[in-house]
C-alpha cells in the first residue's frame, strides 16, 4: 500500500507543468479596411484557393507554375528539412516514454591467480580452487528506465517540437509562395518583352518602308544625302533595341527554367505577346490577413516554440525523477541459464534535485525569457510590413491603372502626330526631322506602354504574394 501510494503521489505529481501557458499575440489597432483597397472589394472576405495563380486563365502559366511545385530543387530541400523538423517532436515524446533494453551477453573470463585471496593457505587451497578461475558468465538482463514528469518539462518539450514543426510548415508554405511568385513575375516579364519586341519590329519595318522612301526622294533629288543617313540610324537603332530586348527575355526564360527545375537549354517559352489588363483581386479584410500570411504564421508559432522553452527553463530548477530497473537471468552453468533460481531484478527511482549550478540555471531562463520577448516583437514586425506591403500594392495597382489610361491617350495622339508628320514630309511641307521626331515619340510612349502593362500584371502577383495567396 506504502508502494502504491508513492507511486500515486508522483503521478499526481507529473500532472504538474511549470512555466507561463502560452497566449496568442494580440495585435493592436488592425483597421476595417486597406487604405487604397478598392471600395467595391473592400468587405470581401478572404477564402482559400490552392492555384491563385488561376485568376488569369494562362494555361501556359499555369503548367508552368505547376512544374515549379513538383521540381524546384530549393523547394524539394525545403520539404526534405520539414521532414527532419517533424521528426524532433517524436524525440521530444520519446523523453516521457518508458526504455527498455536488452543486453544478453556470453562471458568467458579468466582470473588472476595472484591476484586472488584463499581462505587458507598451502597449495592445497591453491589447487582446489584453480579450476574456477576461468569460467564463463551466462547473461539476459532487461535494463529499463522511466523518467516521471513532474513538472512537464517534456510536455513543454513537445510544445516546442510542436510549435517548431509548424513553424517550419508555414515557412515552407512561404517559400512556395516565393517561388510561385517569382516565377509568375518572370512569365509576365517575358510576355512583356515578347510585346516591345514586336513593337520594336513592326517599327523596324516601317522604317525600312521609311528609308526605301526617302532612298528614292534621294534618287530623285529631292532630299539630300543627310536624310538617307538619318532614316538608317532610326532603322538599326529599332533593330538593336529589339536584340537589346531580347537578351533580356532570354535571361528571364533561362531564370524562370531554374525555377521549374529545368535545364535552360531545353525550356523554352513560346512568344507570345501581353495583351489585355491583369484581373482585379480584392483586398479582403485587414483581419485575415494574419492568417493568410504563412510568414505571419511561422512568426506566431515561433512565439509559442519560445514560450514553451521558458517552461523548459524553468522545469530546470525542479527535481527530476527516473523510475530505474533491471531484471533478467545470470548464472555460470548454460544448462541453467534459464531458471528461476537464475532470476534476479531490482527496482527504485532514481531522484535528481540541482543544488548548486553556478548560476547556469538562472541564465538559462533569462535567455528563455529573452528569446520569447525577441520573437514577438519579430511577430509584430512581420504584421507591421505585411500591412506595409498590401497598402503598397494595393496603391500601386491604382496608379497604374491610372497611368495606363493616360498612356494609351499619349500612344494615340503620338500614332497622329506621326501621321500628320510623314504628310507634311511628303508634301514638301516640312523636313525629314520632324517625321524623325514623331517616329521616335511613337515608339518611347508605346514602349511605355508596354512595360507599364507589363508591371500591372507584375503588380498584382505582388499583391497576391502580399495577401498569402489569398482574396
Amino acid at each position: 500500500m506504502r508502494r502504491l501510494l508513492s507511486l500515486g503521489g508522483l503521478v499526481l505529481l507529473a500532472a504538474c507543468t511549470v512555466g507561463p501557458d502560452y497566449q496568442p499575440p494580440v495585435v493592436d489597432s488592425i483597421p476595417d479596411e486597406f487604405r487604397y483597397a478598392p471600395a467595391a472589394t473592400a468587405s470581401v472576405v478572404a477564402e482559400v484557393r490552392d492555384r491563385w495563380w488561376s485568376i488569369f486563365d494562362d494555361a501556359l502559366l499555369d503548367s508552368i507554375l505547376l512544374e515549379v511545385r513538383s521540381a524546384n530543387r530549393e523547394l524539394q530541400a525545403a520539404v526534405a528539412r520539414l521532414d527532419a523538423t517533424r521528426a524532433a517532436i517524436g524525440l521530444a515524446r520519446a523523453d516521457g516514454l518508458p526504455a527498455v533494453s536488452l543486453e544478453p551477453s556470453v562471458i568467458r573470463q579468466s582470473l588472476s591467480e595472484n591476484a586472488q585471496t584463499f581462505g587458507g593457505s598451502g597449495d592445497d587451497n591453491l589447487d582446489a580452487f584453480a579450476p574456477d578461475l576461468d569460467f564463463t558468465t551466462y547473461a539476459l538482463p532487461v535494463q529499463a528506465s522511466w523518467e516521471i514528469d513532474v513538472v512537464g518539462r517534456v510536455r513543454r518539450s513537445v510544445e516546442a517540437a510542436v510549435a517548431d514543426v509548424e513553424a517550419a510548415e508555414a515557412d515552407v508554405a512561404d517559400l512556395l509562395l516565393l517561388l510561385e511568385a517569382d516565377a509568375a513575375e518572370l512569365y509576365f516579364s517575358i510576355r512583356a518583352f515578347d510585346l516591345e519586341i514586336e513593337l520594336l519590329e513592326a517599327t523596324a519595318e516601317a522604317r525600312k518602308e521609311g528609308l526605301e522612301l526617302v532612298e528614292t526622294r534621294f534618287e530623285l533629288g529631292v532630299v539630300d544625302e543627310l536624310d538617307v543617313a538619318q532614316a538608317r540610324t532610326q532603322l538599326a537603332t529599332a533593330e538593336a533595341a529589339a536584340l537589346g530586348v531580347r537578351r533580356q527575355r532570354i535571361a528571364a526564360e533561362t531564370a524562370l527554367a531554374a525555377l521549374a527545375g529545368k535545364t535552360a537549354t531545353r525550356f523554352v517559352v513560346a512568344p507570345l505577346p501581353l495583351e489585355g489588363e491583369p484581373p482585379s483581386v480584392p483586398a479582403g479584410l485587414p483581419s485575415e490577413l494574419l492568417r493568410a500570411r504563412p510568414d505571419v504564421r511561422s512568426a506566431e508559432r515561433s512565439i509559442a516554440s519560445a514560450n514553451a522553452r521558458v517552461g523548459i527553463a524553468e522545469a530546470a530548477f525542479y527535481p527530476s525523477v527516473t523510475l530505474v530497473g533491471s531484471g533478467g537471468f545470470s548464472a555460470l552453468d548454460e544448462s541453467r541459464w534459464i531458471e528461476s533460481d537464475s532470476v534476479f531484478w531490482s527496482i527504485g527511482p532514481q531522484v535528481y534535485l540541482p543544488i548548486f549550478q553556478g548560476g547556469r540555471l538562472d541564465a538559462d531562463l533569462e535567455a528563455a525569457q529573452a528569446r520569447y520577448e525577441a520573437s514577438l516583437l519579430d511577430y509584430q514586425a512581420v504584421v507591421l510590413r505585411s500591412f506595409a506591403e498590401v497598402e503598397n500594392r494595393l496603391a500601386a495597382s491604382e496608379l497604374i491603372e491610372a497611368q495606363l489610361l493616360v498612356q494609351g491617350e499619349a500612344v494615340n495622339a503620338a500614332d497622329r502626330a506621326l501621321e500628320l508628320a510623314n504628310i507634311k514630309y511628303r508634301g514638301g511641307i516640312s523636313d525629314y526631322l520632324t517625321v524623325l521626331d514623331s517616329e521616335r515619340t511613337k515608339l518611347d510612349v508605346e514602349r511605355q506602354q508596354a512595360q507599364l502593362r507589363g508591371q500591372a500584371y507584375i503588380n498584382t502577383v505582388r499583391l497576391v504574394r502580399a495577401l498569402g495567396g489569398r482574396w
